[in-house]
């Protein structure tokens, strides 16, 4: 276990524009999945806007 941690690390490392690319797009996607996931307030409230029950 520790082996592929230290090499998972060691490869983060060497290519950390690719990882941090990578997370950005991780938090994007699960920043639109949140936004757009049925029963939240947030779809609520864009539906409401819509003219929709939002519910």
């Amino acid at each position: 276990m520790a082996t592929s941690l230290y090499r998972l690390g060691r490869l983060a490392f060497r290519r950390r524009r690719l990882f941090l690319a990578l997370w950005i797009v991780v938090l994007a996607a699960v920043g639109v999945g949140a936004v757009n996931s049925p029963g939240t307030s947030l779809a609520a409230g864009r539906g409401q806007l819509r003219g929709g029950r939002g519910r």
